[in-house]
């Protein structure tokens, strides 16, 4: 018993120790900082990629078992080949560097093969020329792109159920699960490029579709304490919903982290373009409940409401895409309490991610480590992940102009 109380005393102890040097390294956190220590690995990852890859393909993760970059040649399975160009035209918007901006549209061309699909592959086609031509467009007002944005929104477009009235997230997912018909609580995330054609366009269908599929996935699939199921089904012939479920969370009414995080950044983005109060009252609510869950670094576990057992993996992945969204929040809420926690909240986030536990000097070349992709599958677990950076450096770069 004495053997015991003195174990459970030392690790007491431990954790103490482990507690405050996170809070020490965290107390030097600005996000200037952050942002420097994000263009050198930057550079490093190009002078990495153009040694072993042509400009066709783009970083994926870094897994435990090697420091250097898995990539994968751009093609319409590979939904991530979007994040490495605008990872690149994020840093170019912060340092002006004209080298970033020559690898940015050098990483964004190849993109183009992706509208060669007569029917999009899934929804990822609007995060792959979202972050890629879409950040091109807003950044640099290249006008080169807006056709191809407003191809990409088309192509998106035959996704649309009209039986549903919301997208097909997956056609290949919902056959490979024998569901009926699907829509993906990530959707909501990549919902952003018919927003831009839209406004590029002047073309109200895609506004309307979108408009369409957020009020279904608030309908269906959002449970009690404003909770996201990652998976909504919907039946064939009626197109009644039918049920909510997951696959990458701990189970069917398990809580997954980046699902939480994908539905507040969603809805806050599409708050930026509709001004729709419903979407940021969504938005508040689907975030004030992620904070509910955070451990007391505020970095989720890779399921938000996990046993204690399996409390093994945190998620950075969630917490950047959290992050940006609450900086977001921060912006568009209208009372000065609610502008000043979100704040907090981002705050409270990014410097955590930015201690010696979450970034990677020495380690790789990405920007942060502990990425939790799909843990029920035992796939890219505890490593690095190219959107975990892409939403890392984006929240990063509001939240320095969130306090300017």
């Amino acid at each position: 018993m004495k053997k015991t109380k003195a174990s459970l005393s030392l690790l007491s102890f431990l954790s103490v120790l482990f507690l405050n040097s996170c809070r020490k390294d965290s107390q030097d956190f600005t996000p200037e900082k952050a942002l420097e220590y994000c263009n050198m690995q930057i550079q490093r990852s190009i002078n990495e990629l153009k040694i072993n890859y042509d400009y066709d393909y783009t970083p994926h993760s870094v897994l435990n078992e090697n420091n250097f970059w898995l990539c994968h040649k751009v093609s319409p399975l590979i939904w991530t080949s979007g994040f490495w160009p605008g990872l690149l035209w994020l840093d170019y918007s912060y340092t002006k560097n004209n080298n970033r901006l020559d690898d940015a549209l050098r990483y964004t061309s190849p993109l183009k093969v992706l509208l060669d699909q007569e029917v999009p592959y899934d929804h990822n086609l609007g995060f792959q020329i979202m972050y890629s031509f879409g950040n091109g467009y807003k950044i640099k007002e290249n006008q080169e792109y807006e056709n191809i944005i407003i191809n990409a929104a088309r192509k998106i477009s035959l996704l649309f159920s009209n039986k549903t009235q919301c997208f097909i997230s997956s056609p290949q997912e919902s056959l490979r699960y024998n569901w009926e018909l699907s829509t993906s609580i990530e959707n909501l995330a990549s919902l952003e490029l018919l927003f831009l054609a839209t406004s590029i366009s002047k073309d109200s269908s895609f506004y309307n579709m979108a408009i369409s599929h957020i009020n279904n996935t608030m309908n269906n699939n959002y449970t009690s304490g404003y909770f996201v199921s990652e998976i909504g089904i919907y039946d064939t012939l009626s197109g009644n919903f039918l049920e909510r479920t997951n696959i990458k969370g701990y189970d069917k009414s398990s809580i997954w982290s980046r699902g939480q995080a994908w539905a507040m950044y969603g809805l806050i983005r599409s708050f930026h373009y509709t001004h729709n109060y419903k979407h940021l009252l969504y938005a508040q609510k689907t975030a004030d409940a992620f904070i509910s869950l955070l451990p007391a670094d505020y970095i989720p576990y890779w399921d938000l409401r996990l046993p204690n057992g399996f409390r093994s993996h945190k998620d950075a992945s969630a917490a950047a895409i959290a992050a940006s969204a609450f900086c977001d929040l921060s912006s568009y809420s209208v009372s000065r309490v609610d502008k000043e926690r979100y704040k907090k909240m981002a705050l409270n986030i990014l410097s955590t991610l930015s201690t010696s536990d979450y970034i990677c000097t020495n380690k790789s070349n990405a920007l942060l480590c502990h990425s939790t992709g799909n843990w029920p599958l035992g796939l890219e677990v505890d490593v690095s992940l190219i959107y975990a950076d892409y939403y890392y450096y984006e929240a990063l770069i509001k939240f320095r102009d969130l306090i300017k």
